[in-house]
């Protein structure tokens, strides 16, 4: 709520400051007479005017910078959204997928996409990393009646978004070169390591990074039950990703190329 406010108060600050700079540069009564004062303009996901109260649709966008300052307990790309309204994230560790409620409906009816295009809202959020994403967008309200009743299918059946739909999107224009380094031990001698590059030439750019993460597990489940283990459960957990943009000149005019690879090996 805060980023949209300044948003605002940017935009009624911009239109002061027009209005003052015409007036002080240009005295002519005639060019008054044809000036139009903007009033306060809201775009809408269906790109047409509607007043603010009346609007059905509304995209909540959670930026790098706010998911830095979250903990991702569970490893899990879906606990980006866990501070926001009607959202119900549930990763029950680092190695399952997320059984959340959006809107009071179960994760198969928030709609997930991977840069628009349709990912699995279940499982696939576990073994993306959270630092290729330059945002993620929740749009709210009745998607459905945008978007199809079925984008994937996963074990629970088809996703639909009833509930609205998720967009998970990746950096894709480097402002500056950087690079995370980043060690870690834990609990259940869990020891986990992660590196990060991205930087640009011109008019091409790129990001690159791996993780690794090893633990001893615990068994949490109960005899004879789908989730009990054996003993000494244990996983090994590898990530690897990579994305190439060029720009011919012009920000619509792109090419890009993207690649990520999760290995989970483990007794259980």
């Amino acid at each position: 709520m805060k980023r949209k406010s300044r948003i605002k108060i940017g935009f009624m600050v911009l239109v002061a400051a027009m209005g003052f700079e015409t007036g002080y540069a240009i005295s002519d009564d005639s060019f008054k007479k044809d000036s139009t004062l903007l009033e306060e303009v809201v775009v809408t996901a269906a790109k047409i005017p509607e007043k603010q109260e009346s609007i059905t649709q509304k995209i909540d966008s959670i930026y790098e910078e706010d998911a830095d300052r979250m903990i991702f307990a569970g490893r899990n790309i879906s606990e980006m959204f866990q501070y926001q309204p009607g959202t119900f994230i549930s990763v029950l560790s680092r190695s399952d997928a997320n059984w959340g409620s959006y809107g009071g409906l179960g994760p198969r009816y928030n709609a997930y996409l991977l840069d628009g295009i349709p990912v699995d809202s279940f499982v696939d959020t576990m073994s993306l990393d959270r630092e290729a994403f330059e945002r993620g967008e929740v749009q709210r309200g009745p998607a459905s009646v945008m978007y199809s009743n079925y984008l994937t299918m996963d074990f629970a059946g088809n996703q639909s978004p009833l509930a609205g739909t998720t967009n998970l999107i990746l950096k894709d224009k480097i402002e500056k070169a950087a690079t995370r380094l980043a060690l870690g031990y834990g609990s259940y001698e869990t020891l986990g390591g992660r590196i990060y590059h991205q930087d640009s030439r011109g008019d091409f750019h790129y990001f690159l990074g791996s993780s690794y993460e090893k633990s001893d597990y615990t068994n949490y489940g109960t005899a004879d039950s789908w989730l009990n283990m054996i003993d000494d459960p244990e996983y090994q957990k590898t990530k690897i990703y990579l994305k190439t943009s060029y720009f011919f000149g012009r920000e619509d005019h792109k090419i890009s190329f993207f690649g990520h690879h999760t290995q989970h090996d483990g007794d259980a």
